[in-house]
């Protein structure tokens, strides 16, 4: 991509199939099934976790190869937010939950490869990764860099994507090995990833002049000035991403809700059945 658009381009908007895009796809809905025809079958994910996994892709496919990739990357920052959204929060939760032991174990030999996940996928490395990612990537002069130049731009999907699956590890890990978090952590752990959207949505949400000077000469497609753009951009990260993560907060807490309350039924019964008599067989 060379640059925004100018106010004499033609508006283009649609589907396409970037080859980086199809070979990604490609690639992994074939290692998918790969790994799962070489597992016994009760090794295998369910059909559940197979419907994860294709939710995964279509969200992937959405966010790179629908129109709302072209708003995205031409016109609109709050198309771009509402993409990277799909990278970080719908794409990664998915993928780790389609995912079963006998397919993730295979990816992380040798033992260095797994001594390394093992770290960075614990939370306080896996935090930080992806946020620092996050907040550089929306730096001015790295914003536009990667809307002007498409293979920067791959890279910071790519980076995205990966640390954002990094981020999801503590709480959806698939492997005993590398286990989740528990149910407290994860609450606290979720209440924390609130933090850096909220610090930079509401950064540039308070910014009355325009930030990012791709989108300042790109087409003016809707009736919003680049300003009120930025802001509705800055907005759908803020809030849409807590929501996003109020709503993960919430789930957690019914589940270990939900434990705790099978655990004490299952004491009560203990409690409650009569020993047999002493020498009755």
């Amino acid at each position: 991509m060379g640059g925004a658009a100018n106010a004499t381009d033609p508006l283009s908007v649609g589907w396409h199939a970037d080859l980086s895009i199809v070979l990604g796809t490609v690639v992994l809905v074939g290692w998918y099934g790969w790994a799962m025809r070489r597992l016994s079958v009760d090794e295998r994910p369910t059909q559940r976790q197979v419907l994860y996994f294709a939710g995964a892709i279509v969200a992937v496919v959405v966010a790179l190869a629908s129109p709302l990739h072209d708003l995205g990357e031409q016109y609109l920052f709050t198309a771009h937010m509402a993409q990277h959204l799909l990278l970080t929060l719908a794409m990664p939760p998915l993928l780790l939950a389609s995912l079963t032991p006998g397919m993730v174990r295979p990816l992380l030999q040798p033992d260095w490869l797994f001594r390394l996940v093992r770290w960075v996928t614990r939370p306080f490395p896996a935090f930080v990764a992806c946020n620092v990612v996050f907040t550089i990537a929306h730096l001015p002069n790295l914003y536009d860099l990667t809307l002007r130049n498409h293979n920067v731009h791959i890279v910071e999907h790519l980076l995205f994507m990966g640390t954002a699956i990094v981020l999801w590890w503590p709480l959806l890990s698939p492997l005993p090995e590398l286990p989740r978090i528990s149910y407290a952590l994860q609450l606290l752990y979720i209440f924390l990833q609130v933090l850096p959207g909220s610090l930079v949505g509401g950064l540039i949400t308070n910014t009355q002049t325009p930030i990012y000077a791709f989108y300042a000469a790109a087409p003016r497609i809707v009736d919003l000035t680049p300003v009120q753009d930025q802001q509705l951009g800055a907005i759908v990260m803020w809030v849409g991403g807590g929501t996003f993560w109020l709503i993960a907060f919430t789930v957690v807490f019914f589940i270990w809700a939900r434990q705790d309350a099978a655990e004490e039924r299952r004491r009560n019964l203990v409690l409650v059945i009569p020993a047999e008599p002493h020498g009755r067989r």
